[in-house]
């Protein structure tokens, strides 16, 4: 990754670098989990509680008509301990703002262990 910034400003740019690393270490830490026995029955266990929401579909179809070009996003499901699970996509985009909040403020099981990264990726293709 290039540095966007002038050493003038490297200190204002910090905290936007340190969100990137952060992402970055979060999701490899979601990759691994999804690696792991624990986090691929995990994986199954929260992707099936995620599709018998009934007003989930909806609303990820809902996503892909208010943003109907190709769409592609990553991330993760972050769990940790006191506060509600939130879903993290990148790149960033009005499409992704939707997803996560689709996919967030539901009831799913809770997680092997906290804090917790679940892996999540999602593709749309207006032509298929």
């Amino acid at each position: 990754m290039k540095p966007a910034c002038l050493l003038l400003f490297a200190l204002a740019c910090q905290p936007v670098l340190a969100a990137v690393d952060d992402f970055d270490t979060k999701l490899a830490k979601a990759r691994e989990n999804l690696a792991s026995e624990a986090g691929a029955a995990y994986d199954r266990k929260l992707g099936l509680a995620m599709q018998a929401l009934p007003a989930l579909v909806p609303a990820m179809k809902d996503c892909a008509t208010r943003h109907p070009e190709q769409q592609d996003v990553h991330g993760y499901f972050e769990f940790t301990a006191g506060a509600p699970y939130r879903v993290v996509l990148r790149p960033a985009s009005p499409y992704a703002g939707c997803l996560e909040k689709a996919l967030s403020g539901h009831d799913v099981p809770a997680p092997p262990q906290l804090p917790w990264y679940n892996h999540f990726l999602f593709a749309t293709d207006p032509a298929g």
